[in-house]
């Protein structure tokens, strides 16, 4: 008796906890809706007419100042002073610094842009995208030990360029990375500190370009080309897959191989190679 006694004592302790439960979480879900039509209403009284998408749980750490029809979805950290202009959409779980973002601008999810970053019209940011986080630059100090080198420039990101999945940015030294209009850039690549790439130019997928590349306009740079710090790639150029470019490209010119040189000259060399393969040994 003193067992099934015990047992249903645990059995209503148990049910009243799950209810004890579920009614904290209803108050606390309760709690930050009306945090978050608070930050709306906030947002109203500008003019602003902000969409959080059901729960957005935004978080704000410094001033996020919105235009019209903006939409943010869950989870978003927004710190420093923000700027979204008209119709910017931003997806799940970004984390946004000291930026100023045009109008009709797309963020998916998972997406980091630093302080010192400026997108314009039209942008297409997509997922696990990172944009002006700190370059890749290191000094040796008198004990010969690294340390790394501050990088006090931006990143700007001009209009209607597009990042596909995982590409990343990196902040300048002490100038700029530049994305110039209209640029498109595929999954998985690398812009390193001070690099430019030009109008119109197309970075296929897992490209490196190492600090201070400058890309011409309308070239297009080949899937998994690699391209050595400070070179620059003249307009219209082009590279092909898993090129490795130690020198300059001039304008117009297609280069290939590792290292990459003239596609004529690879050519050669190829058919060079060719023939003294096919002679017989002296």
């Amino acid at each position: 008796m003193r067992a099934l006694a015990a047992n249903k004592l645990r059995s209503v302790l148990t049910t009243l906890g799950i209810i004890i439960g579920v009614a904290a979480v209803i108050a606390l879900l309760a709690l930050g809706n009306g945090v978050q039509q608070f930050i709306d209403g906030q947002f109203q009284q500008q003019g602003s007419n902000l969409v959080f998408v059901f729960p957005a749980r935004i978080d704000v750490r410094g001033t996020l100042t919105c235009g019209r029809d903006v939409t943010i979805d869950i989870g978003c950290i927004f710190e420093g002073t923000v700027s979204l202009a008209d119709n910017v959409t931003v997806g799940p779980y970004c984390v946004i610094g000291r930026v100023e973002i045009g109008d009709s601008t797309v963020i998916q999810s998972f997406v980091s842009i630093h302080d010192d970053s400026r997108l314009g019209r039209g942008v297409f940011v997509a997922d696990h995208c990172t944009i002006g986080g700190q370059g890749f630059g290191h000094v040796r100090n008198e004990r010969g030990e690294l340390e790394n080198m501050p990088h006090l420039g931006r990143v700007v990101i001009e209009d209607d360029v597009e990042l596909f999945p995982h590409t990343n940015v990196d902040l300048a030294t002490l100038s700029e990375t530049r994305i110039c209009r209209g640029a498109k850039i595929d999954h998985y690549c690398h812009i390193g500190h001070n690099c430019y790439v030009g109008e119109g130019s197309v970075l296929a997928a897992k490209i490196v370009l190492c600090g201070g590349v400058r890309i011409g306009s309308a070239c297009w740079i080949g899937v998994g080309t690699l391209i050595r710090d400070g070179l620059v790639i003249g307009r219209q150029a082009s590279t092909g897959f898993g090129s490795v470019v130690t020198r300059s490209i001039p304008e117009g010119e297609l280069w290939a191989g590792s290292p990459a040189r003239p596609i004529a000259e690879l050519v050669a060399l190829q058919q060079h190679l060719r023939r003294l393969s096919q002679e017989p040994p002296s």
